[in-house]
């Protein structure tokens, strides 16, 4: 409920748009648990705005405690996170890796791309091509 309430107010569907409403909502709903709403402070905390500032620590926390509901879309965003935004690129491989496992197509994907460059993982591009031919992305005629 606290997810609808939120949205409305984001899209301005009550009577005055209310952005900090929104936040509000969506902070109480990701306090009971609403993977929506915990999801959604983690993309709002990586955009940032005029009523949330950039904080991507606060995204990671909230991609973080999205990830444990299970959701493979928070899980891929951690490794985003760190990949872009950190630079840690060993955290990046491990949530894209866990994220691959399970499925993710972005996530094998993105993973290739680290063995393609040597980001957080040993240079290799018979594992990119591997990961990148799993993801669905590319195929044998791509290359």
């Amino acid at each position: 409920a606290c997810a609808n309430v939120a949205g409305l107010h984001e899209k301005g569907l009550l009577p005055e748009l209310n952005m900090k409403k929104a936040a509000a909502y969506y902070h109480k709903g990701a306090e009971l648990k609403d993977l929506y709403s915990q999801k959604r402070l983690g993309l709002l905390y990586y955009e940032g705005s005029d009523f949330i500032k950039k904080n991507i620590d606060a995204s990671i926390v909230w991609y973080k405690i999205a990830k444990e509901q299970p959701d493979l879309d928070s899980t891929f965003m951690l490794g985003f996170l760190y990949e872009y935004e950190k630079k840690d690129y060993e955290m990046a491989v491990k949530y894209y890796r866990i994220a691959g496992s399970l499925g993710h197509a972005i996530a094998l994907f993105s993973l290739g791309e680290c063995y393609e460059k040597g980001k957080g993982v040993t240079k290799d591009l018979e594992r990119a091509r591997e990961f990148k031919l799993k993801s669905g992305f590319v195929t044998e005629d791509d290359e």
